[in-house]
């Protein structure tokens, strides 16, 4: 196995890719280091590979600042799996050196955000997707930092899709919790042609009607909004949009087809007079947008077209509760 690992690169000199996803256990390798050593030497030896995916173990010190170094990687994913969790603690690469020049998909298990922000470089990094799985809630002002770093101008025009997972264990095991505010993804609103923002957060996220405004404006082939807070608090001091801000949300992104985000706290709708077409469309749109409603009255309903179909989504909403 080791010889395999050690001279792979001369055997397979034209291959691509590389998956890694094995066992640590006690028992199944004698000597451990001497595999790891020989891993991650083969990986940064070979220099054809374009795709270098599900590295699960353990690697050498300095690894991995010659992997993010590579000219022809273009996919890095270094994650780990949930029964043994790993997460890459530090990354030192000079500031006068570009790292992932060439990467276009990018997923890293990492202990803190500021590990990637140092990783990032205003030039001559243009990666569409980055994925990031974290071993700790980071603090508004980090996720600031990440954003202003992240919407630098040249990814304004490359940057389709940003993937964030919080610890819920770690979380639920400390307590921590971080509100964050509009002012730490507003940097992201400069990334023009974003499809996905996807950032289950640790807490409720404070964020306006027009603040959300603002976000939205930016991103008009935005396809999956998931700003839901992983414990849900509805704190009197924390601004929610409201449904006027969901319909202006719905305008500005034609494209929508996924969203997550916590409303303001409606219990009672009064759209008399309001014209609809269809009782069972709005009943579960009601019901996925505004779980809160538990009714729509109507005791001056004259017995119109419109006035027995809002009678059909009162009813509904009512028996969803």
């Amino acid at each position: 196995m080791l010889s395999f690992f050690l001279n792979y690169h001369l055997l397979c000199s034209n291959l691509k890719s590389v998956k890694l996803d094995f066992s640590l256990a006690y028992g199944v390798w004698d000597d451990v280091d001497s595999l790891i050593l020989a891993i991650s030497k083969a990986i940064v030896d070979h220099k054809k590979l374009e795709w270098c995916l599900e590295i699960s173990p353990p690697v050498r010190e300095g690894f991995l600042e010659e992997l993010f170094m590579s000219p022809t990687l273009k996919v890095i994913s270094l994650v780990y799996p949930s029964y043994f969790p790993m997460f890459i603690s530090r990354v030192f690469i000079p500031p006068t050196d570009t790292p992932l020049r060439n990467v276009t998909d990018l997923r890293l298990a990492i202990r803190q955000i500021s590990v990637f922000t140092s990783l990032l470089r205003p030039h001559d990094q243009q990666f569409p997707t980055i994925r990031l799985e974290l071993g700790s809630s980071p603090s508004h002002t980090a996720t600031e930092e990440f954003s202003t770093a992240l919407a630098t101008h040249q990814r304004q025009n490359s940057l389709e899709s940003i993937t964030i997972n919080h610890p819920y264990r770690v979380m639920e095991e400390t307590g921590c919790h971080y509100p964050v505010s509009f002012d730490a993804f507003r940097p992201l609103v400069r990334l023009g042609r974003l499809r996905e923002l996807k950032i289950p957060l640790p807490d409720d996220v404070s964020l306006d009607d027009a603040e959300l405004a603002i976000m939205v404006g930016g991103w008009p082939l935005l396809e999956v909004l998931r700003l839901d807070p992983i414990n849900p608090r509805f704190s009197p001091m924390i601004k929610y949009p409201t449904f006027a801000g969901l319909l202006a949300l719905l305008s500005s992104c034609p494209k929508l087809q996924e969203l997550r985000l916590p409303l303001d706290a409606i219990n009672s709708l009064d759209l008399w007079g309001s014209p609809i077409s269809d009782a069972g469309r709005v009943s579960r749109f009601l019901r996925a947008h505004l779980p809160s409603v538990s009714s729509v009255p109507g005791v001056e309903w004259d017995g119109s077209e419109w006035g027995n179909l809002w009678e059909q989504v009162d009813a509904n909403i009512r028996g969803y509760r």
